[in-house]
């Protein structure tokens, strides 16, 4: 009860129409026969209203609703291990335009008066860059909030059935999602997330329903408090971190040119 009661907290209270789970429809009429048959106003609009729900079911076979976890992706027919699945897209953006893009997103948010609310969401992706690219080492981020596919609705699982691939063709990098065992029909597609974090408070919120046999029991690994800022101010302190610049400006083939600042 205490660990339903943080979920609750955590993902909003539940209502009958997050009841469904796999079979939407047979779900939300089962649930409406037996709210039809209990007393009171409540409970009648309640079964109004999932009935209007398994009939929007029944015309969208692909509508489908994952408890608690908000919508999924599943697939209408077999997959075979090793398969393409799809791609993942998104805008992309280097390290220090993605921290911008979040320093605005928290002063908006402080501005409006808003903070954050619930488990923390995904809907970007890490991109390593290796070092024999021409552009040299770094880390990118593919956000998937606004420009993006149904790859970006798959959720999380501990025992995941499609697996994440950096290809690199004709020049541009690829983000494959590829199957990892045979899909049946109707089989929800996931992929672990591999996010961690340094906050407790994060972990502690991010409740993973994946329902697998060896869930974790969270979405997101903790790598330690402050994490970050240890690594950097053991192995990169500023003049360390000036030192690197410099070398890194003095080695390069060409002069900075302004689109690199």
């Amino acid at each position: 009860k205490r660990l339903l009661a943080q979920v609750n907290a955590s993902y909003g209270a539940m209502t009958p129409d997050t009841l469904a789970t796999q079979s939407l429809a047979l779900a939300a009429e089962d649930l409406a026969e037996q709210l039809e048959r209990q007393p009171g106003s409540t409970a009648l609009a309640h079964s109004k209203a999932l009935w209007a729900l398994s009939m929007e079911a029944r015309q969208n076979p692909e509508l489908y609703f994952v408890h608690r976890k908000g919508f999924g992706v599943t697939c209408k027919t077999p997959i075979k291990k090793g398969e393409f699945l799809v791609d993942f897209l998104g805008e992309i953006y280097p390290p220090w335009a993605w921290a911008e893009k979040q320093d605005a997103i928290r002063q908006a948010q402080k501005a409006r008066g808003l903070r954050d609310r619930g488990p923390p969401e995904f809907y970007n992706m890490q991109i390593e860059r290796p070092g024999g690219d021409a552009e040299g080492y770094s880390v990118l981020f593919c956000d998937a909030m606004h420009e993006n596919n149904y790859a970006a609705r798959l959720s999380h699982s501990c025992d995941p059935n499609v697996e994440v691939n950096l290809k690199a063709i004709n020049g541009k990098y690829e983000i494959h999602f590829i199957t990892t065992r045979d899909i049946l029909p109707g089989e929800e597609l996931a992929y672990n997330y591999h996010s961690c974090t340094d906050s407790m408070k994060e972990v502690e919120q991010a409740f993973c329903l994946c329902g697998a046999r060896l869930c974790r029991g969270s979405y997101l690994s903790f790598v330690g408090e402050n994490n970050h800022s240890q690594v950097l101010n053991a192995k990169h302190r500023l003049i360390d971190r000036q030192v690197m610049l410099f070398k890194a400006l003095a080695g390069a083939d060409k002069p900075l040119c302004p689109q690199h600042v």
